[in-house]
């Protein structure tokens, strides 16, 4: 016949069972033995880097995971980008690994690492908010600001700029002549122009750039 036992008590690790089997004259014998590993408590996981909420202009980027078990030496990772795995494979027990993500788009990254180890039992890693950004930003001078080596009797200078960047950080306007930087000004807000005055118009030249950054 057929019959299911539940073993009770049973700890971690390799356990031998045997079976035995008896007849109502008490005879019995050694059926068969058998050793399964038992495994009841859950891995971990920990993505070690980058940190949370980074920035990175990288849109293939590698998550650092250290993963651990109670027995097993190699753990199965999957990590999760905003619900989907994007990579699996196996780790070993408790060593920090490098697992470089499929190419992502721009915007916000929700990342998770799952660990699973060999009995089924899993543990999810905290969730790694990361922010990818690989496109530069783009910036041009725009009218009223003179054409380039354009000759004046004033004593200003007006830059106007116009730039193309989802995420702006900073632009920078910065005024030159022949005895170095004579004016650095940066904005954090939606200013795009200056206006420089004050300045000699006795036979000076003047040259300027401008720069603008991204987070």
């Amino acid at each position: 016949c057929n019959t299911t036992y539940a073993l009770t008590g049973a700890t971690n690790g390799n356990q031998t069972i045997n079976a035995y089997a008896n007849d109502t004259a008490g005879n019995y014998a050694l059926n068969n033995s058998y050793v399964v590993q038992m495994d009841s408590t859950n891995p971990t996981s920990t993505i070690n880097a980058p940190g949370n909420n980074t920035w990175t202009t990288d849109n293939t980027p590698n998550i650092n995971i250290t993963m651990t078990d109670n027995l097993d030496t190699s753990i199965t990772y999957n990590i999760y980008v905003n619900g989907t795995i994007n990579a699996t494979g196996p780790v070993s027990n408790n060593t920090s690994t490098n697992v470089t993500l499929d190419p992502q788009p721009e915007g916000l990254r929700l990342i998770i690492a799952e660990a699973v180890d060999d009995a089924g039992n899993k543990a999810n890693s905290s969730i790694l908010f990361l922010k990818i950004d690989s496109i530069v930003p783009q910036i041009q001078f725009v009218s009223p600001t003179e054409a380039n080596a354009t000759t004046k009797s004033r004593t200003w200078i007006f830059a106007n700029v116009t730039i193309t960047e989802a995420n702006f950080q900073n632009v920078t306007f910065k005024l030159f002549n022949s005895t170095g930087l004579l004016n650095e000004t940066t904005f954090t807000d939606n200013r795009r122009e200056i206006n420089w005055t004050g300045l000699s118009n006795t036979n000076v030249q003047y040259w300027y750039n401008v720069s603008t950054y991204d987070v």
